[in-house]
């Protein structure tokens, strides 16, 4: 059986798939159909029956997003067709979260093996209580960590060749902070120790969930500088082309939904972010670019950390790495967008994983 390629997803069928006499099963990633565009569809197997889902996975749903989510799931519910159910895939949802999804109705899985299935066919109510056991640890991911993962996932064979060059690609100084950083992942489950300090990913996808959930949840507004909008006399077709013509000259990296429709050439984008070099003052940038503040503004730029934010491809050097652009993109609900990410992943992040952990 192929595994799903999405972190959260492939997470949630291994819940689902360890309770006794179900089997779940991933059968097209991402789903399309005439009326709608999904993350996945999955066919649930049980004693009692077979129950289609189509699948949508969401990786940070708060009590402020709830209404939101609620709503999109409304949209695609009446966009099934007969015999299709919805089924929310998320990463940790809190007990006031889950609440709420069970008392709107809603089925679902998240990472931490919260589940709740409630169909004609088939009942499941687990809570973190009955959730698979996690590596048992107090370790607090941060933006430490994060900064690590990220060179990990980018150069994955830099474990097991020169992981103390990790330090440099990350933004640090100390190697020996930065190795303490490596080892706690390794208890965490994400990392094999090998010997002579050196070490192998033993779960890219994991630790491709841990990045994207880390991203939106804290490394994001870390990195956030501000949000602008274009002059109101410069169209934002004209005003991208602009900003691609000078983007090697103000050191900038395009990131976000330009930086995908770059890559693609899938999407036209109507917002960018713009990775700025730690060293530059984004004022002089604002006013090269002749950009005004705006908090809803199409344009925000974003701190860069460490040495290894551009993308490794001299096709796409002025192009923030694929594991920047899936992460934003992952933040998004519009479908176009969640197709674009998942296109990412498809041609550019998929070849990074090892292949341990490929399906075959």
């Amino acid at each position: 059986m192929k595994r799903p390629k999405h972190p959260l997803l492939r997470r949630g069928l291994e819940y689902l798939n360890g309770l006794p006499q179900i089997k779940a099963i991933a059968i097209e990633e991402p789903f399309a159909s005439e009326r709608l565009i999904a993350d996945g569809k999955v066919t649930l197997h049980s004693p009692q029956g077979e129950i289609e889902y189509v699948v949508e996975v969401k990786s940070n749903v708060s009590l402020e997003t709830y209404d939101d989510v609620l709503k999109q799931l409304e949209i695609y519910r009446q966009r099934l067709e007969p015999g299709q159910r919805n089924l929310l895939v998320g990463d940790d949802f809190s007990q006031s979260v889950i609440k709420k999804l069970i008392d709107s109705g809603i089925e679902f899985i998240d990472a931490s093996g919260a589940v709740y299935l409630s169909n004609p066919s088939l009942y499941v109510l687990i809570r973190k209580d009955g959730a698979k056991p996690q590596p048992a640890s107090n370790i607090k991911i941060g933006s430490t960590h994060l900064k690590i993962i990220y060179v990990i996932l980018q150069q994955p064979e830099i474990l097991e060749k020169a992981p103390g060059k990790i330090t440099q690609l990350a933004g640090f100084k100390r190697e020996g902070h930065v190795l303490r950083r490596v080892r706690e992942l390794c208890s965490l489950n994400y990392l094999d120790r090998l010997p002579n300090q050196k070490f192998r990913v033993s779960d890219y996808v994991g630790l491709l969930e841990r990045w994207e959930i880390g991203y939106a949840e804290s490394l994001r507004n870390h990195l956030l500088v501000g949000q602008f909008r274009p002059p109101k006399n410069l169209g934002l077709a004209d005003f991208f082309d602009k900003v691609v013509d000078q983007a090697n000259h103000l050191g900038l990296l395009i990131g976000g939904e330009l930086g995908a429709g770059l890559a693609t050439q899938y999407l036209k984008g109507i917002k960018a972010i713009l990775h700025l070099p730690q060293e530059v003052n984004y004022r002089t940038v604002a006013a090269q670019l002749r950009l005004m503040p705006d908090p809803q503004g199409s344009i925000t730029f974003l701190n860069q950390f460490g040495t290894s934010n551009a993308w490794d491809n001299n096709r796409f050097s002025y192009i923030a790495d694929p594991l920047l652009l899936h992460a934003e993109l992952s933040l998004e609900t519009d479908e176009r967008l969640k197709e674009t990410a998942q296109r990412i992943f498809d041609d550019f992040i998929a070849e990074r994983i090892p292949s341990l952990n490929r399906e075959l």
